[in-house]
Order: C-alpha cells, then structure tokens, then sequence
C-alpha cells in the first residue's frame, strides 16, 4: 500500500498533494462476471466483465481522492480453441 497510495514529503512538494501514509490492509474488493459461448465444436467466445472498488487505506490516499477514481471497470472478450 506504502508504495502506491502514499505521499512523503518529497512527493508533496513536486506535486502539491498532501503527506500521506497509507495503512495496510485489504487493498481492493473486485466483482466480476464471465460467460461463455461456444461458437462450434472447438471454438468458444469468451466475455467478462469486472468492478473494482479501492478500499481501507487507497481510498484515503489523496492520489485517489485528488486524482484518481475509487472504482474501476474492466471488459475483455477473448476467443479460445480447444484441443
């Protein structure tokens, strides 16, 4: 968490947010979807989707609160052969 979501003093001056030091934790809880659809024998499509929502000490993080989103949605699609 330290890594990504605090801000030392250093970092306050060049980019103007405030000090802060993020706790540990659980960083994020993400819920998510995916389907299948067999397009013929071997073939299948493959969809998902996702949300993610920062929690504990990334949501405090100014980077998060200043800059940044709490959530994030993620798709993909991605067409699979079986052998």
């Amino acid at each position: 968490m330290d890594t990504y979501f605090s801000v030392d003093t250093d970092n306050s001056r060049r980019t103007g947010l405030p000090t802060f030091a993020a706790s540990g934790g659980v960083k994020n809880v993400v819920l998510g979807f995916t389907g299948t659809y067999d397009l013929a024998r071997q073939w299948v499509l493959i969809g998902l989707v996702g949300l993610s929502r920062l929690a504990w000490g990334a949501k405090d993080s100014p980077i998060v609160k200043q800059r940044g989103d709490r959530n994030a949605v993620s798709a993909g699609m991605t067409l699979g052969y079986r052998f």
